[in-house]
This record gives structure tokens, sequence and C-alpha cells, in this order.
């Protein structure tokens, strides 16, 4: 936490002291005349520091993780800073402090600007405590004259692995980006990930996901939509590990909040699904398979109409105009090219989807006789009895019809 400090400290009786001084200094001695000569040798200097000290940290944030055990910054002093002293305070495990100074100088009330390179890695505080992943403390304190000081304090956490989450694809998949104290010189090799529910329930993992050689960050995604997970909190948990599969410092916690794609079905059962075209991508290729793997729809091609900007297309999947699919499970994938045709597979995306099937169709009125006779769907039924009844009653009409001609025969 940052923090300021100041002490003021008067300074007239200071310029007191020196007027009393001078005009004794010049005041000719007992028994001498003024007007003798006299041959003064010495000189007497008065410095007058009109400012207060202040010292700020530029390079490191308050508040930070880091999985970089070397630190960077400079710090800054005023013209009333006569000297400055840097440390650095380790808490372990245990809520522990240990304490290393590791710069103090001089600046002599100049100002200035003093450049600072601090490794964590291998450090060992005054008091023969190694350093190593946890909260950590840098203090600055600038004193000035008087013993008037400013002090600046600034909390960061070095750890062994940093989760954080950087977007989502077209489909709603979450991307992290994990960083690691792995290459050149770290000790970590892989993070293992495992995602968790509000439950504590694991729904994904273990994977594992290799350091990058060069220490910079590593993308993943996290599949939520292809897993058919429901919207809600997850709790992704990273855990570095070193060459020996030995657990690297802390596992890092980190909550993510998953909102399911908004999927609409219209009254004919065809499903219709938002598609984000990112940056550079020229066409967008969908694809629905059921959950062995086979293509139940023709693949659907979406150009951009923007030509390769960044927009969002409402695309039409026909379950059930053409498809006519029943109910359940099925896999809708989504692959973004380029102008030349180049995949992106950076973008693909793809997802569990649960379809109820194709509900009611409302049939428009087809006229008629009676108007009300619609050979389809739910009036299919009730069709049919109408029908029925007209049939059955015209039948016993003719029969009985019949029967009257027979007997008037008879009587003659």
């Amino acid at each position: 936490m940052k923090s300021k400090t100041k002490r003021v400290v008067g300074f007239c009786g200071l310029f007191g002291v020196a007027a009393v001084t001078t005009i004794a200094a010049t005041m000719p001695a007992p028994g001498v005349s003024a007007i003798d000569p006299v041959s003064v040798s010495d000189e007497i200097s008065v410095r007058v520091v009109s400012d207060t000290p202040d010292v700020s940290v530029d390079g490191l944030k308050d508040g930070s993780e880091r999985v970089n055990p070397v630190l960077d910054f400079n710090v800054n002093y005023s013209a009333g800073v006569d000297t400055v002293l840097v440390k650095v305070t380790y808490t372990d495990e245990d809520g522990d402090t240990h304490e290393k100074i590791i710069d103090s100088f001089t600046p002599d009330y100049t100002e200035g600007v003093r450049p600072e390179n601090v490794n964590l890695r291998g450090m060992v505080a005054d008091d023969g405590t190694p350093f190593g992943y946890g909260s950590y403390l840098l203090d600055v304190i600038g004193t000035g004259f008087g013993g008037v000081t400013d002090e600046e304090k600034i909390e960061f956490s070095y750890l062994s692995t940093i989760i954080t989450e950087t977007g989502a694809d077209t489909l709603g998949n979450i991307i992290t980006q994990i960083e690691s104290d792995g290459a050149p010189d770290g000790p970590v090799v892989e993070t293992e990930i495992n995602v968790y529910d509000s439950d504590g329930n694991l729904v994904y993992g273990p994977i594992t996901v290799p350091a990058s050689g060069d220490g910079s960050p590593v993308e993943i995604k996290i599949p939520f939509a292809e897993l058919g997970l429901p919207s809600g909190d997850y709790t992704v948990v990273g855990q570095g590990k070193d060459l020996d599969g030995n657990n690297v410092g802390d596992a890092y916690r980190y909550t993510v909040n998953y909102t399911e794609k908004n999927i609409t079905v219209d009254e004919y059962g065809d499903v219709y699904v938002d598609v984000n075209f990112p940056e550079g991508a020229s066409t967008a290729i969908i694809r629905v398979t059921d959950t062995d793997g086979n293509e139940v729809l023709v693949p659907i091609t979406v150009d951009n109409p923007t030509g390769t900007g960044a927009t969002t297309v409402k695309v039409k999947l026909p379950f059930g105009t053409e498809g006519g699919l029943s109910n359940g499970d099925y896999y809708i994938s989504i692959d973004f090219y380029g102008p030349a045709g180049n995949l992106m597979p950076e973008y693909s995306a793809r997802m569990k989807y649960h379809y109820t099937g194709q509900p009611d169709i409302p049939v428009p009125d087809t006229g008629g006789m009676t108007g009300v006779l619609n050979i389809a769907n739910k009036d299919f039924l009730i069709t049919g009895i109408i029908i029925f009844s007209i049939v059955a009653i015209s039948g016993v009409t003719v029969l009985m019809k019949g029967k009257k001609k027979s007997t008037s025969r008879r009587r003659k």
C-alpha cells in the first residue's frame, strides 16, 4: 500500500542563529578600534534548503502480481533529500517478515533519478532467510534537513503461476493467459489446470500446459461451451510444476463468470446463432455434427459483410425446416478463414448444444367449405375427426334413404 509521511521542521531558529553568528563575527573585539584594519581569513557559508524531501517510484505498480523475479524500477528524489534508503520486506507462508536493505545513497540535496535492478531469486534477507514466492513490500525512505522524511511503500506478489482471463471465442469458450516462472532461469516447466464449479466439483481437467521457452505467456481456451456447462461462476486453479513433477509455489486460483451462448429457436425449429467475425477474417464455415462426429447438416458458408472487419452476423441453422433433426445433443463448430482461404485456428470455436426439437408449427387457414380443414401438425387429428364425422353422417344418411325406399316397395 502506497503511503506518504511528512514531518515539517521550522527553520526560523536556524536563520536566527546564522544571523547572530554573522553579526558577532563582524564586530570588533574588546579593546580594538573599529577603524583598525583587521585581517580575517575565515569564511562563513550558510546553505539554505527550502524543499521538503520527496521520493517516488516508477516501474513497479502497487498491488501487482508478477512471475518475473527481476525488479527494474526508478527511485525519484527531490532537492530536499539528503539520504535515500531502499529496502524489500518478504512475508513468508507463516506470516513472518524478513527485511533486506538493497540500496542506500546520498543525493546531498540534489534532485535526480536512480535506477534500481533487483533479483529476488536467490536473495537472502538480512536475517539469513532466503526469499521465495509470496508477498513483498518495497519501501523507499528519503530523509531531508532536520530529519524530515518522505516514504513510499509498494506492495506486490512474486508468484510461480498467474492466470488471467483475456476474452471469449464466438461461442463463449473462455480464453485465459498463463504466466509462469519458467524459462530461461525459472523452475516451472508446466502448469496443471483444473476447473471447478461453485460447489467444488471438478468439471474440467487436469490438463498440463507447457511453459513457453522464452518466458512469454501461454494462451489456452477453457471449453465451457464445448462441455455444455451451465452459466455461473467457476474457479480455474493453476499449479506450477518442475521437471520432476513437484509443485512450485502455491496454486493460483482465478474465478471466471461463464455465460452460455444465446441460442434462439424459431417456430419452425430452426436455430439462430451469432457469428462474431474477428479482424482479418473474410469467411466463416459452420458445421453441425452429432455426438459421434457425423455431419447432420450441410456446412454453411458465411461471408463477412464488411470484408475483413470485426462484425457480428446472425446465421440460421436449419435444424427444423431442412434437417428435421430430433431431440438430442449436437456440436456446432465455427471456423474462420482469411481472404486467401487460410484457416485462422486461433479463432475456431465449438460448442455442445442440446436441441429440444421442432415446436408446433402454426398453420394458416387454408379455407375450403368449412374454412377449418387444415391437414397439418396438431390440426391433423382434429381435421381427421371432422372428416370422419362427415363421412359417417353421410353414410348413415345414405343407408336411411335406402331403407325407406325398400320399405316403400314392400308396401306396394
